[in-house]
């Protein structure tokens, strides 16, 4: 699954869910940090996540999340030329520990010793338009979150540019024929964030691709729109 923003886990309690924010990989097996249950006494908030027991937790030097513990995959296997031809990749042939993610994420040590962590992002999902930092993952949730107040669904994709480095181009998953309503959360959504952050371009595509998770499939998508 993605990040449970706030709006989505407000809305949940609102219903009389009982959601609470988790933060986990699939190198680990399942989530490493999770609100406690005195959470659901309070509004949904999401953000900061108290480190579950048995794992470890650290920043590397590009500021990434660093984690060890016992259910930490040992390694993958992979395909060769042939059907048959199968081989074992230990995870790290350094004999380290440690596993260093692609994750962006701020740590803090509480007073009773226990470790908290909050996602910042995706280190790959950080691009630049016009010599600024943007971080894709916050502006998908934004984006994402006014399409789902027009019972429509999308997502933010960067297209490399020669003038700005990146394009913004916002894809929206129905028929033109929404047209004028797509141009309606463009401009939401360009109200509500920086003039680089703005959309530079509209596309409508009448299927997203999808992982058998039913994640989107960025790779396909961004060759879908250069093709």
């Amino acid at each position: 699954g993605g990040r449970l923003d706030s709006d989505t886990g407000s809305a949940a309690r609102a219903l009389g869910w009982p959601v609470l924010a988790s933060y986990g990989m699939t190198e680990t097996g399942s989530q490493i940090a999770t609100e406690s249950l005195d959470a659901l006494d309070a509004p949904f908030f999401g953000k900061w996540l108290p480190l579950l027991p048995g794992w470890k937790a650290e920043l590397g030097l590009n500021g990434c999340l660093r984690v060890r513990g016992d259910a930490l995959f040992s390694g993958v296997v992979r395909e060769g030329a042939t059907d048959r031809n199968w081989e074992f990749v230990s995870r790290c042939q350094c004999g380290s520990e440690w596993f260093e993610t692609s994750d962006l994420v701020t740590l803090k040590t509480r007073a009773d010793g226990g470790i908290e962590l909050q996602f910042l992002g995706r280190a790959d999902d950080l691009v630049k338009k016009l010599g600024e930092l943007i971080s894709l993952e916050k502006l998908r949730g934004r984006f994402d979150g006014l399409l789902r107040n027009h019972q429509m669904s999308g997502t933010i994709v960067a297209l490399p540019d020669e003038r700005i480095e990146h394009r913004l181009v916002a894809v929206v998953e129905g028929e033109q024929a929404d047209g004028p309503l797509g141009e309606v959360v463009r401009a939401e959504f360009d109200s509500l964030v920086a003039p680089f952050e703005r959309i530079d371009e509209l596309v409508w595509i009448s299927f997203i691709p999808r992982t058998e998770l039913g994640k989107i499939a960025f790779g396909r998508l961004r060759a879908a729109l250069t093709n």
